[in-house]
């Protein structure tokens, strides 16, 4: 008769949780990380956009593979390396490539190395996919800001246990891309002196093939701008763990349908290569806006807990001359907190009083 396992024995193989592999992975990159290194921003770079993080300077190359929790792409043009250094002398984490779910692994692929940057310290999440375009005046070459997002993936990385640790069970997604980095994006284009963009809805299917005409022109009815396979399941993660987020969506090609060009996926690595200096160049100049205002936030803060102490003391002492005259009033008002019995109460009461004055 075979032995039943042990409970000890069961358990060691169970995968390892979340924050196990976070924590490795932050341990890793913190022991080959430039002395006194501190990101606030981290950057995603999707499909062919790869090269911008040569731009990174003081730069340390850490490949998936030697980080718990972090899958390995096997789509050509994800090189996928975690990059940290300093670009625009701003400190930032930088993931080039991503996985997919259509490469087969588990919706929360995306949250090791989400957690992982955010854990290093980023407060901030730049993320970029190659696209197809939904709207005629958009065409391939063109860059987008991303406002919102459909889901079409039937697939969520929060799905499954909640860590309390990383964040809340039920995360909102409104204003899932910050208005105020959206801006900023636009800010840092008119300063490099790049094309106006324009802003859109990112709808996200799960691939690997891509849409058909008709689910185009349903997107279209939906309100999407542009479609592609990547970008929401990261967004969703970093919401979750209380990053702000913003999105560039690179186009590459018009959606199906639109055009009687067969779309394939050397086309968006040839369009994502023709705007990749013009991206580099978007990203280095936001980095450096996205400090500036981080740190204007962090001094007014520092600076708020003086004001409040003082106006404190100001309202206890108001309280207190108030408390002795409308403790006598026999109409002072209610507490909050007091109980709806109590209130109808005391409501009662205040109107029986008053009758009696009037007699």
């Amino acid at each position: 008769m075979p032995k039943r396992k042990s409970s000890s024995s069961s358990s060691s193989s169970s995968p390892p949780a979340l924050s196990d592999l976070v924590d490795q992975s932050v341990a890793i990159v913190q022991s080959r990380a430039p002395k006194n290194f501190a990101p606030r921003i981290a950057i995603i770079l999707g499909s062919g956009m790869g090269d911008v993080a040569k731009g990174i300077k003081k730069s340390v190359f850490i490949p998936y593979s030697d980080l718990p929790g972090f899958a390995v792409s096997t789509v050509h043009g994800h090189a996928g390396n975690v990059v940290i250094g300093t670009l625009n002398g701003i400190d930032v984490a930088c993931l080039q490539g991503r996985v997919h779910f259509y490469e087969g692994g588990p919706a929360s692929a995306v949250m090791a190395p989400i957690n992982t940057l955010k854990r290093l310290g980023c407060q901030v999440l730049l993320n970029t996919a190659a696209v197809g375009s939904l709207e005629e005046e958009c065409g391939p070459g063109s860059v987008m800001v991303v406002n919102d997002h459909i889901n079409f993936q039937g697939l969520n990385p929060l799905v499954g246990h909640n860590d309390p640790r990383f964040g809340v069970r039920f995360p909102s997604l409104q204003g899932g891309y910050d208005k105020s980095l959206r801006t900023l994006l636009h800010a840092a284009a008119k300063k490099c002196k790049l094309p106006k963009m324009t802003e859109g809805v990112y709808c996200s299917c799960l691939g690997p093939s891509f849409e058909t005409p008709a689910e185009i022109r349903m997107f279209k009815i939906l309100g999407a701008s542009v479609v592609g396979m990547s970008l929401v399941a990261e967004i969703i993660a970093a919401r979750h763990c209380g990053m702000r987020c913003s999105a560039l969506s690179i186009v590459v090609n018009y959606a199906s349908g639109m055009t009687d060009i067969e779309i394939t996926h050397e086309e968006t690595l040839h369009y994502t290569g023709a705007v990749a200096e013009n991206v580099a160049k978007l990203t280095s100049t936001y980095v450096k806006m996205v400090d500036a205002e981080l740190t204007k936030t962090e001094k007014a803060l520092q600076a708020t807990p003086k004001k409040k102490k003082s106006s404190a003391k100001k309202s206890r002492s108001k309280k207190s001359s108030s408390s002795s005259s409308t403790s006598s009033s026999a109409s002072s008002p209610i507490e909050r907190g007091t109980s709806l019995e109590q209130r109808i109460s005391s409501r009662r009461n205040n109107s029986s009083s008053k009758k009696q004055r009037r007699r």
